[in-house]
């Protein structure tokens, strides 16, 4: 069985991260590898721009604190995941980049 934990770069989720890792340990689990979610990675608007750069300071404190993990970012796309071709694209970025 392999564990991977799933987060966004935001305070909350980065906040909870110690305490779900505290937790997979309690029970023996193994964690192996921390997925990012919705990662800006273009930004092309204000907003986004200003998203972007909140997200950093977090994938820092991620990448910093979870090093001893395979961190994959997977990024913000502009649709929805749905269908299969989607979940195809979805599983490159997760899949092929180990």
């Amino acid at each position: 069985v392999d564990f991977n934990i799933v987060a966004i770069p935001e305070a909350l989720a980065v906040n909870q991260l110690d305490g779900i890792f505290t937790e997979m340990q309690k029970y023996g689990f193994k964690v192996s590898r921390l997925i990012i979610n919705n990662v800006i990675k273009m930004a092309d608007s204000a907003f986004l721009r200003e998203k972007m750069s909140q997200q950093q300071a977090y994938l820092e404190t991620i990448y910093n604190k979870y090093r001893n993990l395979l961190i994959t970012e997977l990024p913000m796309f502009s649709h929805e995941i749905q269908g299969l071709d989607r979940i195809k694209e979805v599983a490159e970025v997760l899949f092929n980049k180990q």
